[in-house]
């Protein structure tokens, strides 16, 4: 369930297809899914939060608050952390790696 970039770069990203364990409990994501669009900060750079949900059976982003250190949101009960998407004020695009321009995403994925 690795997130990565669109391959249109834009504001979403897109989770691919996996089997995790949320609280002990079996999550299949069947097939990919793109992410909502995500709103770029404001003035100060913020980090939101990508997870798998056991309840839905789907994929959230949980927006972070805007900071001069911006710190990630707490997982929420029944979530599955799987990525931080660190964004900036002014970005056009979410990328796989740091541009120093736009957002980016930083895997969280836990692997047994």
């Amino acid at each position: 369930m690795a997130v990565a970039a669109t391959p249109v770069p834009g504001l979403t990203v897109e989770t691919g297809a996996g089997y995790a364990f949320i609280d002990g409990a079996p999550f299949r994501l069947q097939e990919p899914l793109e992410s909502t669009s995500v709103t770029p900060p404001a003035g100060l750079d913020r980090i939101d939060l990508v997870a798998a949900v056991l309840d839905s059976g789907g994929v959230v982003v949980v927006q972070g608050v805007e900071s001069a250190s911006p710190s990630a949101p707490a997982v929420p009960a029944g979530h599955l952390a799987l990525a931080y998407l660190y964004l900036r004020p002014g970005m056009t695009s979410i990328k796989n790696l740091d541009d120093a321009t736009n957002g980016y995403i930083i895997d969280q994925r836990v692997f047994v």
